[in-house]
């Protein structure tokens, strides 16, 4: 057990009594129609400096006006209120509770449609396995609903189990590791923010392969650890050794990470035999040499 995990309880237990306080005030508007706590409030994964993430779904378009009151009444303080993002189809704002900024517990509310959730998560099962697409079915399946909870239930029923069609396309999709032998000029530049982030990013495509193959949807990039530790499709002590990484030299480091690769490869072709591994371990292999 990590030292950091005895505080992670009351911290996500103290942040879900203020999603419940919040989420109240935002039910009481007549256009919404369900809010949701995600993020690691959810998971109870939590600590001193975890944020409170809220999903609050509309049947019409909020007005700023209404946001604003929402806030206030929920007793928000130094907001920041963004417009539309099309792309994702949200609106956000940012706040703070129980004390000015950079004082408080910070609030990040993402405001969406009704109809923009059923046309994400159609895209979503089309398949479409993009990383905010993903997170959103993880916000839906394993967030916790403090209103809302018929219209809920029915986009969780869409998501579960995990369909094998997502699961397979998000392994083709984030199971491509393009040009690792790049650790090897970053090493030897001596550009080790560069080789951090090179490592960083395999790793991270290591746990979202074995999410697909758990048929667990993807948390994001933070926790990875802790992430892996519950997957039940996945190399053997994943979460150790993905701790064990930033703490070797990068020989050592980009070893380890390659047996980890190989072994997610070993059980995509075991698992999910639609999905062209040889392709995937052609493109993982590939070297430069220099010259």
């Amino acid at each position: 057990m990590q030292a950091s995990e005895p505080a992670t309880a009351p911290a996500s237990a103290r942040r879900l009594a203020v999603a419940r306080r919040v989420a109240a005030v935002y039910a009481e508007v007549p256009q919404v129609a369900a809010v949701l706590c995600a993020g690691s409030t959810a998971r109870g994964q939590a600590d001193r400096w975890s944020d409170l993430e809220l999903a609050v779904v509309w049947t019409a378009p909020p007005t700023e006006t209404q946001r604003r009151a929402a806030l206030a009444a929920a007793g928000g303080r130094d907001a920041q209120l963004w417009p539309r993002d099309e792309a994702w189809r949200l609106w956000e704002d940012a706040w703070w509770d129980g004390g000015p900024a950079g004082h408080g517990l910070l609030l990040e509310v993402e405001h969406t449609l009704v109809a923009d959730v059923e046309a994400l998560l159609d895209a979503l099962l089309r398949p479409d396995p993009q990383p905010a697409l993903l997170g959103l079915a993880d916000a839906l399946v394993n967030g916790v609903p403090l209103a809302g909870d018929r219209r809920l239930a029915a986009w969780r029923a869409r998501l579960t189990p995990y369909p094998r069609p997502v699961a397979a396309a998000a392994v083709r999709r984030h199971g491509q590791i393009d040009h690792f032998w790049r650790w090897q000029m970053y090493a030897e530049r001596g550009d080790g923010l560069q080789l951090q982030a090179h490592f960083a990013d395999v790793a991270g495509r290591v746990v979202q392969v074995a999410c697909a193959l758990s048929g667990v949807w993807w948390p994001g990039t933070k926790r990875l650890p802790q992430t892996a530790a519950g997957l039940t499709l996945a190399p053997a002590g994943l979460a150790d050794r993905l701790r064990r990484v930033p703490h070797l030299a990068p020989a050592p480091a980009a070893a380890a990470l390659t047996a980890l690769v190989e072994e997610s490869f070993d059980l995509v072709a075991a698992h999910l035999p639609e999905v062209d591994t040889e392709r995937l371990r052609a493109i993982f292999r590939f070297a430069r040499r220099p010259w």
